[in-house]
């Protein structure tokens, strides 16, 4: 089966653990890390963008996120996609 898993995997007891335990399954996994869209440099302005970006889902690592997805899923051409729970609205902007 093939499984991608989109969620945050800074902390190895979710989407790491989900993605590994599918792999040791024997499914073909595709890990997408929400991590990656996010402002990396260092200060206070990083913070503020990343919880803005996070709480109004507004930006370019948003767009650039959905459109990642979408072309995951026209490439990878899943069976299964897993939403690690953090991202439940995002779920919202990726529908519609």
């Amino acid at each position: 089966m093939r499984i991608i898993v989109i969620g945050l995997f800074k902390q190895e007891i979710y989407a790491p653990a989900i993605s590994s335990g599918f792999r040791s399954l024997g499914h073909e996994v595709l890990d997408i890390k929400y991590d990656d869209y996010h402002f990396n440099e260092k200060g206070p302005l990083r913070s503020l963008l990343n919880r803005i970006q996070d709480r109004y889902l507004i930006g370019a690592f948003i767009n650039k996120f959905n459109n990642d997805i979408i072309r995951a899923v026209k490439t990878f051409k899943p069976d299964f996609i897993f939403l690690c729970n953090f991202i439940e609205h995002i779920i919202f902007m990726i529908v519609h």
